[in-house]
């Protein structure tokens, strides 16, 4: 029970906000983490299939291009008016036709079967005549392997990338081949005119990973790609050695994969906009339960102040309670302590007048007078400091810390209140006190209850003849010990547990309260102490407090009350 000041609530209130938050945050906190997390994972989901849906229209548009630009040359050579040498003037009409269906034509080019170039239209008119019979390309077609080629964008004699678009075709023995060559500028721009492209990054590798078109932010035909997807499956996504995600798809014309992945400025947040709009109810919601866990906080810590303020006052009042029934046991001795003086103020007046009435004596001798007077008012002395002890016990005063000598305070309590009822039930005391005992911090108001408790529970336990023995002592961990043994009749183990419980009592009915144990027990606590008993039938009881040498703790930091059976 506490009887100390209030406690520190402002700490309280910080430790109890902490317990609620942790108690209801982190459940809350991890499951928004986890389903942030499986968000994010669906988000990345739908973002990996739109990269490779993107992937895969782009590659067959690109493969009905390349197709259709594959076709236009097979229409030319397939067309029977189409000579095996013909001459420029009609290729180049041949190659006017082409260019109006798509810009990315650079020249046209017709060979015979040993790969010497016979007829040419376009902007290189020096590849006229040139061998390219050691060409792979040319090899391919003469060795009838294929009908018509894609390449790789290359550099060739002309010494500029260029892709090459050839088909082969015989007519008798004669092997006659028509070649035509695109921009890899123009492909690229017609790739960027495509509306898959508009919301990605596009680029072009063959199947050693070399760039043959690309956007300027990922690198530059004829560059090695970081990025080399496997050929199976044809079309996925991935990841780049940065955590960028990436979808690829492999055309079915030639060895090429586009490689797509999101368009994002510099500036551009890492998380986008659907994400921080989750984030952000995510952050909301938190505040809120924040928000509530603090009121409720503070509507927890009203009612534990109203509620400590109630148990302070009944404390208060059970321990003036205590105080007075204590006194009440010892009524009769402290009655025999104030009679004596009275009786021999009493004896001394008699006296007095005696020496006063003619009768008697030789009459008033004033130095016999003075002495009289002086034993008088000793005993008036005597009696003042009795009930001044008394008054200063019995008032009810707030808790208050102070250093107290433990050995001054057991012979003022014996001395004031227990000699002479001690003497009177033939019951010794013995006072075995450590040298050199340190004083303590503590209430000595609140300590002298709790001796005067003890040692009236002594008395009564002990039938006949006596003592009772108080043992001081210095302990480790900064602490002194006070036990009080007495030769009492004890205590049965099965009730030693009920002991300090309020109401308990082994006294007869009519002779015990059952709440100086329980008071006792309460303000050993609250002043940082402990409290322990040993008991053995028809021996005795033994009592054994501890307290700290230094300041006791806040009561309030402490759980307080009475142990439980």
């Amino acid at each position: 029970m506490s009887t100390k000041p209030g406690p520190n609530y402002r700490d309280q209130r910080r430790r109890l906000l902490a317990r609620l938050l942790l108690t209801y945050l982190t459940p809350l906190l991890v499951a928004e983490g986890y389903f942030l997390v499986q968000y994010r994972g669906l988000v990345l989901e739908g973002r990996r299939n739109h990269l490779v849906s993107l992937s895969e229209n782009l590659a067959t548009t690109l493969d009905l291009f390349l197709s259709e630009r594959v076709r236009n040359l097979s229409h030319i050579i397939d067309d029977p008016g189409f000579p095996e040498r013909p001459d420029e003037t009609d290729l180049q009409d041949h190659l006017s036709n082409l260019r109006r269906q798509s810009d990315t034509y650079i020249d046209l080019g017709v060979f015979d079967e040993r790969g010497q170039m016979v007829a040419y239209a376009g902007p290189y008119p020096d590849l006229t005549r040139q061998d390219y019979s050691e060409e792979s390309w040319f090899k391919e077609l003469r060795a009838g392997k294929v009908g018509q080629v894609v390449t790789d964008i290359y550099l060739g004699f002309r010494q500029e990338p260029h892709f090459t678009l050839a088909v082969s075709r015989r007519r008798g023995q004669q092997l006659s081949v028509l070649r035509a060559t695109l921009a890899p500028s123009q492909v690229h721009e017609y790739i960027e005119s495509l509306e898959e492209a508009k919301v990605v990054r596009v680029a072009l590798i063959n199947g050693h990973g070399i760039y043959q078109s690309a956007n300027p932010d990922l690198g530059n035909p004829l560059e090695t790609s970081v990025i080399l997807p496997p050929r199976e499956p044809r079309a996925d996504s991935g990841e780049d050695r940065s955590g960028k995600v990436y979808g690829y798809a492999w055309l079915h014309t030639t060895a090429w994969a586009v490689l797509v992945d999101e368009r994002r400025s510099p500036g551009e947040p890492w998380l986008t906009p659907q994400e921080q709009r989750v984030l952000l109810f995510a952050l909301l919601l938190t505040l809120v339960i924040i928000g509530i866990i603090a009121v409720r906080a503070r509507q927890v810590m009203a009612v534990r102040i109203e509620t400590d303020a109630t148990t302070s006052e009944l404390s208060g009042q059970l321990l003036q309670a205590s105080k007075l029934a204590s006194i009440g046991e010892l009524a009769a001795g402290i009655a025999h302590e104030i009679n004596n003086p009275l009786a021999s103020i009493a004896e001394e007046a008699g006296l007095i007048r005696d020496m006063l009435d003619p009768r008697f004596g030789d009459g008033l001798v004033p130095a016999e007078l003075d002495t009289r007077l002086a034993s008088i008012q000793a005993e008036v002395f005597r009696c003042r400091d009795i009930t001044h002890k008394l008054l200063r016990f019995v008032r009810r005063s707030d808790a208050e810390l102070a250093s107290t000598d433990l050995h001054a305070l057991i012979d003022d309590l014996l001395e004031t209140l227990f000699l002479r009822e001690l003497s009177v039930e033939n019951i010794s005391i013995e006072r075995r006190f450590a040298p050199e005992l340190p004083t303590i911090t503590t209430d000595a108001n609140q300590l002298r209850q709790v001796l005067l408790n003890m040692l009236n529970n002594a008395i009564d336990a002990i039938e006949g003849q006596g003592s009772i023995v108080l043992t001081t002592s210095l302990v480790p961990e900064g602490r002194v010990a006070l036990s009080l043994a007495d030769t009492g009749k004890g205590i049965p183990k099965e009730l030693l547990e009920k002991i300090f419980m309020p109401f308990f009592t082994t006294k007869e009915v009519g002779k015990g309260t059952g709440l100086g144990l329980h008071v006792s027990y309460g303000i050993v606590r609250n002043l940082g102490g402990t409290i322990a008993v040993q008991s053995v039938v028809g021996k005795g009881t033994t009592f054994i407090i501890t307290l700290p040498v230094g300041e006791a703790s806040s009561p309030g930091d402490r759980q307080g009350g009475t142990p439980c059976s």
